[in-house]
């Protein structure tokens, strides 16, 4: 156990060296959690220090913060690589990491406050100042996008800091001016790059992703933010518009804008053509760039998943929607996952034994390709991005299919949610699975999203680990035999995947 210092002291314990490299060292020895843990309660008792000067301090939270990014990655690695957490899983992990990042951006925020208050302050002391607004706005861009992981409620305060921060660098004219990213690193950065870092980011519907898109979407943002752009009036290569006197994030520019003292106006301008290229490259080789992920390489799919998420919204021109919103306000019940699809559309078909609990949901609004809707109470832990689910309209007696492309927490009890339909009338179907000449004697159940048979090609809704390579299923409808044979995978969720097939039909025998 490491050494607690007493509340009356005069003097923090770790303005002397040799007791900071001793408790770093015992630090070192911890399990992950432990140590971001005990590096953020330092950390705290560090920001709150009011006998420290401010020189004195921005030393410690350096020092602290730099031997928390080992075991912080550590743990994120863990979180992103696991499938399926527990709801204590997730609360272990995810409060660990954001405990930890929340506890760091406090600590600079501190110390850049006490060095450089105002402009004035901050343009005399430029080399003392930069460096740590630099570290300050990467950590709170880190406790934003991990605020995203969870798909929120994201804490207002953070974007009220990150934009005071970023207007008084501005004003002092320190902005551009550029750093290391840490001591004896060859690459440097600069307050502008990490506001733009955070404010594209932010503007890319974080939501709409799964935690290891938003990790690879983090990246990717990252790494072509050199090339974004920043002015102080609207045009065509900055869509996107964020008021510095406000504690709101940033929002597309819709209709005539007006430049406002504090408003700011960005966009990814050339970095668009860059990911746009680095798409053509993984699409080519099969291969993504070993960085865009911890831990073992991202596949070369689900990056170009994310690109495409990217490049919508780094786009100059936002593409229009493909179908009109109406405003509505009516029930929904829903159910979730595959085994409960089946429940719903065909029940003697479905394996669970016990038949999954119905929600109830308020739909908001709708279109032709899906629905907005309120989720009054978060049901357990199976709701995220992109898993399936049934919903049967008020008063209707028909299930429609969709899955659930974005997700926003209101509070830790209800959310928001944006469900893509898939189909309006699904069929459920028993096939055979055929490997070769062999075809298999006990049934499997499918849906079909589109039932009829005058397309040659027809999307199939099936369990998880059904399709194999050199796989198809055969079935026999209203007398006529039809053999699936799978294209392409068009959408999957831990325990379903929606595959393109082409259909063979024959007439009855």
């Amino acid at each position: 156990m490491l050494k607690v210092f007493g509340l009356g002291a005069a003097t923090h314990p770790l303005v002397d060296e040799r007791e900071r490299s001793r408790v770093l060292r015992e630090v070192s020895g911890l399990e992950s959690h432990r140590a971001v843990e005990e590096l953020a309660r330092w950390l705290r008792s560090t920001a709150i220090d009011a006998d420290l000067r401010a020189d004195k301090k921005a030393g410690i939270v350096r020092s602290l913060e730099a031997a928390g990014r080992v075991p912080m990655h550590m743990l994120a690695r863990e979180y992103l690589a696991t499938p399926r957490l527990s709801k204590l899983q997730e609360e272990h992990l995810w409060g660990g990491i954001h405990g930890f990042c929340a506890a760091a951006a406090a600590g600079y925020l501190r110390c850049a406050a006490a060095i450089a208050p105002d402009a004035r302050a901050a343009a005399a002391k430029p080399n003392q100042v930069v460096p740590i607004a630099v570290h300050a706005l990467r950590a709170l861009g880190t406790q934003l996008k991990w605020e995203h992981m969870r798909y929120g409620p994201i804490d207002r305060g953070l974007w009220t800091e990150i934009n005071r921060l970023y207007e008084r660098l501005e004003a002092a004219g320190l902005a551009g001016l550029a750093v290391r990213e840490f001591p004896g690193s060859p690459s440097r950065t600069s307050p502008e790059l990490e506001f733009l870092r955070i404010a594209m980011f932010g503007a890319c519907s974080p939501g709409s992703l799964l935690p290891a898109q938003i990790e690879i979407a983090d990246r990717l943002t990252a790494r072509f933010a050199r090339w974004f752009r920043i002015a102080s009036h609207p045009g065509p290569a900055t869509p996107y518009r964020i008021d510095l006197a406000q504690g709101a994030p940033p929002a597309r520019c819709v209709g005539e804008v007006s430049a406002a003292p504090a408003a700011r106006f960005f966009g990814a301008d050339t970095g668009h053509e860059r990911l746009v290229a680095l798409r053509e490259e993984i699409a080519s080789t099969g291969e993504a760039p070993p960085d865009l992920a911890p831990g073992a390489p991202a596949g070369a799919d689900d990056v170009l998943e994310v690109i495409d998420h990217l490049a919508h919204y780094w786009a100059s021109r936002l593409a229009s929607r493909k179908y009109p919103r109406h405003g509505i306000r009516s029930r929904l019940t829903v159910v979730w996952g595959f085994e409960g699809v089946l429940d719903a559309l065909d029940p003697l078909a479905s394996l669970s034994f016990e038949k999954r609990a119905m929600e109830s949901w308020i739909v908001e609004n709708a279109s032709a390709g899906g629905v907005g809707a309120l989720v009054p109470s978060i049901p357990g832990e199976w709701l995220q991005v992109g898993c399936l689910v049934a919903m049967q309209p008020e008063g209707g007696m028909n299930w429609l299919l969709g899955t659930v492309k974005r997700l926003t927490r209101i509070d830790e009890a209800s959310a928001h949610v944006g469900i893509q339909t898939l189909a309006r009338s699904p069929t459920p179907v028993e096939f055979r699975v055929q490997t070769g000449n062999a075809t298999a004697l006990k049934p499997e159940t499918g849906v079909l999203l589109d039932p009829g048979y005058t397309e040659a090609e027809v999307p199939v809704l099936l369990r998880a680990c059904t399709n194999e390579p050199g796989r198809t299923f055969l079935l026999e409808r209203e007398g006529r035999h039809t053999q699936l044979v799978p294209m392409a995978v068009t959408a999957r969720g831990p325990d379903y995947e929606v595959v393109r097939c082409r259909q063979l039909v024959r007439g009855g025998e």
